[in-house]
């Protein structure tokens, strides 16, 4: 870091760097993580052989501030030969390379929070993944033999324009539908009474007062819990059971929102972790019921077999081993049942999952009922 150069500190996006396209970083700054994109370097003309890239604090997709520089030395006169010291394999500009980022002086803590543009911990894996993701194709380009499009990658970092792929169309939906807010508040709701904690010796008297012929009518949960004090709000029975619920339980405080607005929010949390966990426990699931089916099919199969085997033997040993045979076929054939009846319910929980290969499906049919 070179403190006697003095930057123009200027926030907004340089001309020289409109409808360019740059690859996307992490960056801590006050202990917090964000997305940063690099312009072009240009020179200092105070300085011979010295240069500086501005970096530009990104948040969904669009450029928040200009907020300071990274300084580098080059006795080249070419731009790529000048830039390629602080490249990686890739050719993307290599942060280590390039040092300690000079931030300009009005970036401080409380300007960064002010940005609002904290990445999440969805933001963050889907930065991981496109990272990884992009490494596993370079590899398997190398393996086969393929040689890289010097001219596509050159094409790559000299923009600084986000890449319209890397920007997540669920992710833009969701923020436009959260724009006002999660909650709308409702100033005259009457806020219900804070029920008092129930204790041990509460629950002991309400049941002995519960009254099994007088509570015939009650609720399946009065029942339960042999407590005429509970009771169910209905929620709306299409899929969306559970945000309705929540929703629900919101308006009760004055806090007015949507079960859109809440899968949305959901919808964007969404992390290659969650995504690869889905994934595993759906394909584990149908991978279950397609083998148990299989077996029992098999064991039908052979079942029928033996009867048509017992239709032309008379001997009576050998009757016997067939009955026994087919008794014990039987006795696997109801083991399998009942296990595909467990599979079936496992995979019912993650049928939502048939069809997502991509993260970005994932946030699409969180947003449905299908989820």
């Amino acid at each position: 870091m070179n403190r006697s150069i003095n930057y123009e500190q200027n926030r907004e996006l340089e001309d020289n760097d409109i409808g360019n396209e740059s690859s996307l970083y992490e960056i801590t700054l006050y202990q917090r993580k964000y997305t940063i994109a690099i312009g072009k370097d240009r020179s200092v003309p105070e300085r011979r052989n010295f240069y500086y890239v501005p970096v530009y604090l990104i948040y969904k997709g669009k450029v928040k501030s200009q907020i300071g520089a990274f300084e580098f030395e080059s006795s080249e006169k070419n731009e790529k030969a000048r830039i390629q010291p602080c490249l990686d394999k890739e050719n993307d500009f290599d942060l280590n390379r390039l040092g300690g980022i000079v931030l300009y002086h009005f970036v401080d803590d409380m300007f960064m929070k002010q940005t609002e543009s904290e990445m999440s911990p969805a933001e963050l894996s889907e930065l991981e993944y496109e990272y990884q993701n992009k490494k596993r194709k370079t590899e398997i380009s190398i393996e086969n033999g393929e040689k890289e499009d010097k001219d596509e990658e050159e094409d790559d970092f000299f923009n600084l324009t986000i890449p319209k792929n890397k920007i997540s169309k669920q992710i833009n939906s969701s923020d436009k539908l959260l724009k006002d807010g999660l909650f709308v508040l409702d100033k005259n709701k009457k806020l219900p009474e804070t029920l008092l904690e129930e204790t041990k010796e509460d629950s002991l008297v309400m049941k002995k007062e519960y009254n099994e012929k007088m509570s015939k009518k009650g609720t399946w949960v009065e029942k339960f819990m042999k407590n005429r004090q509970y009771d169910i709000v209905e929620t709306e029975s299409n899929g969306n059971c559970f945000f309705d619920a929540i929703r629900i339980a919101f308006s009760q405080i004055g806090y007015i929102t949507t079960v859109d607005k809440l899968r949305a929010l959901l919808s964007n949390e969404v992390t290659e972790e969650l995504f690869d966990t889905y994934k595993t426990l759906f394909l584990n699931a149908d991978g279950e019921k397609k083998e148990i089916e299989n077996q029992m099919r098999i064991i039908s199969k052979t079942n029928s077999e033996l009867r048509k085997r017992m239709e032309k033997i008379t001997e009576t040993s050998e009757r016997d081993k067939i009955r026994k045979n087919a008794k014990e076929l039987i006795i696997k054939h109801d083991s399998l049942k009942e296990q595909l009846q467990n599979a079936k319910t496992m995979l019912n929980e993650f049928e939502f999952m048939r069809d997502v290969d991509s993260i970005e499906k994932l946030r699409e049919v969180i947003k449905t009922t299908r989820y």
